[in-house]
């Protein structure tokens, strides 16, 4: 790999004290001494991180040893620094510790940015009104945006209905915490340990949110406390590594039942289920295009697609999600047969 002079960036521009926020740059790799190193976007190659930022760094590197000294059983976290926040991985090379790090975005874009459908995207928004609650699955392969979905459908929440949210994250990859919809709502943002996702939900359900945003599900724990949180008055978003929607509930499934009690979480997620969707990004570079399937079950128990999910005959969704395809996108309500 090589590295490059400071040549390449150059924080003209900014105004007063240059900062680490003022660089164009993908990765940014830190020591315990301070010394740095850049890699901007699709490049292979490392530049200095120029002198002039050297008090910067050092300040970064106060907060990063900081904080993995208060919390030295992570080994990923996120940080905010200096108007830019951080997704954070600890290195242990030869020479010490290093600290890896990659910006994350300054805002959660609009869920109707995503290139969702807008008759799509509005019956995720709707789903979020009162009295609402259940659980909604953004199911799809590494890469294919689930989290930025899944951020963006919270913020949308907030934004239209107010209320508390609470997210549980590992780490946090959205600028989601604080007040919303000019103070009728607010979002509390959580870096959870993936291991104590389970745990965390289950203490999270005591603050009464109206809203919980939970990181992609991978253990029986925390696939057991969504479900029971999106039967008992909460609206829970969550995301599964999954390549359709009948895999992504079968996944849940799996991961949530233990021998002989498969029956009572199939009729758990066959009554609490708002909604799955699954998406793909198609294409390379920056003209991706998004395709997206869904299912929105109709509240009601006799819904087939809830009576299929029960039954535990998952592979039988296909004709209920092509049957909700053909309908919503012409534009008949929530497809549901009127």
């Amino acid at each position: 790999m090589d590295v490059r002079s400071e040549s390449g960036f150059n924080p003209a521009g900014s105004q007063g004290r240059p900062t680490l926020a003022t660089l164009d740059f993908a990765d940014l790799y830190v020591n315990a001494a301070g010394s740095g190193y850049l890699r901007n976007g699709a490049s292979t190659t490392l530049s200095v991180v120029p002198p002039s930022l050297n008090e910067a760094l050092l300040g970064l590197v106060r907060s990063l040893t900081q904080r993995a000294a208060a919390r030295p059983d992570r080994r990923e976290f996120s940080i905010s620094h200096d108007g830019a926040t951080y997704r954070v991985a600890l290195l242990d090379a030869i020479d010490g510790l290093w600290f890896v790090l990659r910006r994350g975005p300054a805002h959660v874009p609009m869920i109707r940015e995503l290139g969702i459908h807008p008759r799509v995207a509005a019956e995720l928004i709707e789903l979020g009104r009162a009295n609402n609650h259940g659980m909604v699955i953004v199911a799809g392969k590494t890469g294919d945006g689930k989290t930025t979905t899944a951020c963006a459908l919270l913020a949308a929440w907030l934004e239209y209905f107010g209320g508390v949210a609470v997210t549980i994250e590992d780490p946090p990859e959205f600028p989601l915490h604080g007040v919303k919809r000019s103070g009728e709502g607010y979002c509390f943002q959580r870096d959870v340990q993936e291991s104590g996702f389970g745990e965390a939900l289950g203490a999270t359900m005591r603050y009464a949110p109206r809203f919980i945003l939970l990181g992609e599900i991978r253990s029986e724990a925390a696939a057991r406390e969504a479900l029971r949180a999106s039967i008992n008055g909460h609206l829970v978003v969550t995301t599964l590594h999954a390549g359709s929607i009948e895999e992504a509930v079968q996944r849940l499934l799996d991961l949530a039942a233990d021998g002989d009690g498969r029956a009572a979480v199939q009729a758990t997620l066959a009554a609490g289920l708002s909604g799955v969707i699954h998406q793909r990004l198609q294409g390379d570079g920056g003209a991706r295009r998004l395709e997206m399937k869904f299912l929105f079950p109709r509240p009601s128990l006799a819904d087939p697609a809830r009576a299929i999910i029960r039954a535990g005959r998952i592979e039988q969704l296909g004709t209920e999600i092509e049957s909700q395809l053909n309908r919503i996108l012409n534009g008949v309500g929530r497809g549901w047969p009127s």
